[in-house]
């Protein structure tokens, strides 16, 4: 008997709300969340019936937890049926020009549409997309003929490829007629990280509604109990059902189906009651009732059944007849009396439990040894059927031939169902089988030889790159390269090194990832191929990016670049011009940088190459972003991210919002700037590398300097900083001069000193005009020209000027404005500081802009003339306006007290700029102290207060910092005080 469904009125109105919703074309992600029995099942199928009833095509997607499931197998099913049932034209139409790109998940397409045109080669997470891309596409087609409803039972069991591909198709396919609808055990997928990466990218996108199913009432409870007893329950017995079954639906009709094949149960007139009571012979679990219940089964059935249970939820009747040896027809004999009293559902020849609580208990009577030589009997059923080699049957071969004690066998289906999933573009599912076939390897090789050692480690280690899990590729690539030096295959060995330069490159092990590739390249010889290109390559780009080592860096790009001619391979090509652009923008040749950038990223988008572009515009956003063009360089950020997406790989998004939220701030759009900075700790948190972690603290460092919040600033920098000190002085020199500002900032002279040294002796081991150096020469004219140390201008203003028109955490155009005015070198000092307020207005450089505004009142006050303080006064004007939009109370402050330190009355001599930003007072105070007054002889002179000129004494202190009264009159030397 169906029970109806009983008690989910609430949710089932939810449901249908949801429908219409979608129906009017916005993709819709609904999760049902409840414990096992709660009733989800019932609802999806409930939903489904009225659904489908107003015009809606259902579409059934499982989700199991044997491991044996092969990657998509929700997506398989659900679109299968559509592939092997739909009409032909109608199939072609839904297809579209996608159909060969699905043919490698749907063989069937080739039967049903004909020849397909062939699929041309791609990295593997390009493929992935396109796989991804095709699905997206299929479902958008098939909703334009009527709504689909997407049913998944549960989710929680899904494979990652499922997950991510989900995730994929909500986010580019955000206004379909398209319900999706999915039910999920509540905790059971903590543990599952695709899982939760699913759930919090649908909270990101705001298209999850997660609708709780809570127990049933008493009410509700007898309800259920008078649908399947076909009159009502006694009280006293409702009240005992409530409780034992504490509301769960499933449990309750275990339980009363219990009682009855119990003969527990006697009808009173028109109801049922307890005969005799049984309040203390109940089974102290559900799955006792259960085994309870199958106890009374036919010793026959139950045999059918445990066998069945092995093989999984759903199993076809003539598979199980084929490993336990007998005819279909005994075996369907068999199992009916299981159908009968609702253990199974019987669909055709397919047969499923009525509820994986009873496939656990039947697996659980199982003897280990008869669990093993049941898989063996399984796997050979499998072996012999006449059918093509597709993703399920691999897996469900390499699943039970894995638990058999067949080690060869195991091995061999192991590492097909692997590769399988690889051409699938599923790496966590090819990281499975191939632990499995691994596993299964005897230590000494004697039935497994190391080169096929070898091979199954070295997939391992490329599927375990593909899914971002580092740590687990690395391992995997030395064992591999280990295995074939032993056998004598250098090339095999080649690649082996190769993939562990990359993944050790990506954990930011820079020199042991250097060694790797010059370990790899030895391999190779002479020996010229596609390998070898890209192995110079990428260590070109490591010498350049991570080691600042140039000459070498370019000697790699160059033979990189003439493989790739030779083979005439674009793929090849644009990674080779990526690594020349990078070694000419490192070694401050931007302009030509920047153009062989552009060329690189226009032949990867020839070559319809997301991931090479993707890496070609992380490269060109920087270098955009040092030439002060940052109305490209977001442009070229908005590509990164697309071709990322288009990849599914977060890697390349490493440092892309952070980047974009240090230019929002710059522009002043601070809500946009913390928006890219929330993005970019979405992406960083799941990345091995600290590298990009670091960067997102010193950006938050940043956006505190813009907003005035210097102790939040030092925080975030001394975190960034403290990270970027582990990866070595290659890494450490670009950031190390902004921990000296940022104690410099706030007030902690004695660190920040010590930090400006330390960078100098870093400065001392970078070749001169080349990158790092301008960050680290602009961080240190910054820290002396805040602090007033005029005798370190010069060397620093030469060293700086070949880095003229950049941006380096400053304009350097400003830079070198403010010391041409220390300089007096009036001329120069207009010219620079004229580009650098062109380039801010023009690039909408907001901050720059009012820092540039401060230099130019700077520049009119010390040259002076007339109408020069009031042009200083419209120029600080204009700049504490931008300082009040920033919100910067420290700036303003500084701002308004130059404002009111301008001459008021016609010919009154302009005051000179004073060093250190000292207010008029201070200087006075100063200038006296150096003279050798005393605080007392200094009140008396400027009628002071003693207290107020020691309040002025330590202000001078921490702004110069000293910590004496002799240093202080040092100062005032140096500075031409007195």
């Amino acid at each position: 008997m169906n029970i109806p469904l009983i008690g989910r009125q609430r949710e089932l109105s939810a449901l249908q709300r949801e429908f219409q919703n979608a129906a009017r074309g916005r993709t819709t992600f609904v999760l049902l969340s409840g414990e096992p029995g709660v009733g989800k099942s019932h609802l999806l199928a409930e939903a489904a019936r009225l659904d489908e009833a107003e015009g809606a095509r259902v579409m059934r997607g499982h989700c199991l937890q044997s491991e044996g499931m092969p990657p998509y197998l929700p997506f398989l099913e659900a679109l299968g049926e559509i592939v092997r049932t739909a009409p032909q034209a109608q199939l072609r139409r839904q297809t579209g020009a996608h159909a060969h790109v699905l043919a490698a998940l749907f063989p069937e397409l080739i039967q049903r549409l004909g020849e397909l045109s062939p699929l041309y080669d791609l990295p593997p997470e390009q493929a992935r997309f396109r796989l991804y891309e095709a699905i997206a596409a299929f479902f958008r087609n098939l909703c334009e003929d009527q709504p689909v409803l997407f049913l998944l039972d549960d989710l929680q069991w899904a494979d990652a490829a499922s997950l991510d591909l989900l995730a994929y198709l909500v986010r580019h396919q955000p206004s379909i007629r398209l319900l999706i609808l999915a039910a999920a055990r509540p905790g059971e997928g903590e543990t599952n990280a695709p899982f939760q990466r699913l759930l919090s990218e649908l909270d990101r996108l705001r298209n999850m509604n997660v609708i709780e199913i809570p127990p049933l009432s008493a009410e509700e409870i007898a309800g259920v109990a008078a649908h399947l007893l076909g009159a009502p329950l006694e009280a006293q017995a409702c009240r005992l059902l409530h409780e034992r079954s504490e509301g769960n639906p499933f449990f309750a009709e275990e339980l009363l189906r219990g009682w009855q094949e119990g003969g527990h149960l006697r009808r009173a007139e028109s109801s049922w009651i307890l005969d005799p009571p049984i309040e203390g012979k109940l089974p102290p679990s559900i799955l006792r009732a259960i085994e309870g219940r199958l106890a009374r089964l036919p010793l026959s059935t139950l045999e059918a059944l445990r066998a069945a249970a092995i093989i999984g939820r759903r199993f076809e009747s003539r598979l199980l007849a084929e490993a336990i040896g007998q005819e279909v027809e005994t075996v369907e004999e068999h199992l009916q009396p299981a159908v009968w009293v609702h253990l199974l559902r019987a669909e055709g020849e397919t047969y499923a439990f009525y509820h994986d609580t009873v496939r656990e208990a039947l697996y659980r009577q199982v003897i280990p040894s008869r669990r093993k030589r049941l898989h063996g009997f399984i796997g050979r059923a499998l072996e012999i059927r006449q059918h093509s080699p597709d993703a399920q049957r691999l897996a469900d071969l390499a699943f039970h031939f894995a638990r058999s004690g067949d080690r060869e066998r195991g091995i061999h289906y192991a590492r097909l169902a692997a590769e399988e999933a690889l051409r699938a573009y599923a790496p966590l599912e090819a990281m499975r089988h191939y632990k499995a076939a691994l596993d299964l390897s005897p230590q000494d090789f004697r039935s497994l030889g190391q080169e096929d050692f070898g091979s199954l480690s070295l997939g391992l280690g490329e599927a375990a790159l593909q899914a971002g899990m580092e740590a687990e590729a690395i391992a995997a690539f030395q064992s591999a390269q280990a295995c074939f030096e032993q056998t004598g295959g250098p090339l095999s060995a080649a690649r082996a090194a190769h993939g562990l330069g990359r993944a050790l490159w990506q954990t930011e092990a820079v020199s042991a990832a250097r060694q790797a590739f010059l370990s790899a390249l030895t391999l190779l010889g002479e020996t010229v191929n596609a390998e070898k290109a890209r192995i110079h390559a990428d260590l070109a780009d490591l010498l350049v990016l991570s080691l600042n080592q140039y000459a070498e860096g370019m000697t790699h790009a160059q033979q990189a670049l003439e493989i790739a001619r030779r083979l005439e391979d674009d793929r090849l090509t644009v990674s080779a011009l990526r690594a020349l652009g990078n070694f000419y923008v490192r070694a401050n040749h931007l302009a030509e940088g920047i153009a062989t950038l552009e060329n690189a990223l226009s032949l990867a988008i020839q070559a319809d190459d997301p991931a090479a572009a993707a890496e070609t515009c992380t490269a060109l956003l920087i270098a955009l972003g040092w030439s002060a063009q940052f109305g490209r360089a977001i442009e070229i950020a908005e590509q990164l991210i697309h071709f990322a997406e288009r990849c599914q790989t977060r890697y390349y998004l490493r440092h892309v919002f952070s980047l974009l939220a240090q230019v929002h701030m710059q522009q002043g759009n601070v809500e946009k700037a913390r928006q890219s900075a929330t993005q970019a700790r979405e992406v960083v948190e799941h990345l091995a590398s600290p590298e990009p972690q670091a960067f997102l603290n010193l950006t938050h460092g940043y956006l505190a300097r813009m907003s005035g919040e210097y102790p939040a600033m030092q925080e975030f920098v001394s975190q960034a900083v403290s990270a970027f000190r582990t990866l070595g002085p290659e890494a450490l020199i670009w950031y190390l001069g902004v921990e000296a500002l940022s104690d410099l900032y706030g007030g902690n002279h004695e660190a920040a000193r010590a930090y400006r040294d330390e960078l100098e002796s870093l400065l001392r081991q970078t070749p001169e005009g080349h990158f790092p150096a301008a960050e680290a020469l602009a961080h240190l004219t910054q820290f002396s020209l805040e602090l007033g140390e005029n005798d370190r201008l010069p060397a620093l203003y030469l060293r700086l000027l070949p880095f003229r028109g950049q941006y380096h955490d400053a304009l350097v155009d400003r830079l070198l404005g403010a010391i041409e005015i220390l300089q007096k070198d009036w001329d120069r000092a207009q010219a620079s500081l004229d580009a650098a307020e062109t380039t801010a207005r023009r690039e909408g450089m907001r901050w720059e802009l009012a820092l540039t505004l401060v230099s130019r009142a700077d520049l009119e006050l010390a040259r002076g003339g007339t109408g020069s303080a009031a042009r200083a006064r419209a120029l600080f004007a204009e700049a504490l306006t931008i300082f009040k939009a920033y919100g910067n109370e420290w700036e303003q402050k500084r701002t308004r007290g130059r404002l009111r330190d301008l001459p008021r009355q016609p010919g009154e001599k302009l005051p000179q700029p004073a060093p250190a930003g000292l207010s008029r007072r201070e200087v006075d105070v100063l200038k006296l102290l150096a003279a050798g007054k005393s605080n007392r002889e200094i009140a008396d002179e400027l009628a002071l207060s003693e207290k107020t000129v020691a309040n002025h004494v330590t202000m001078i202190f921490n702004k110069i910092g000293v910590e004496n009264r002799a240093a202080a009159a040092a100062f005032a030397t140096r500075q031409g005080l007195v």
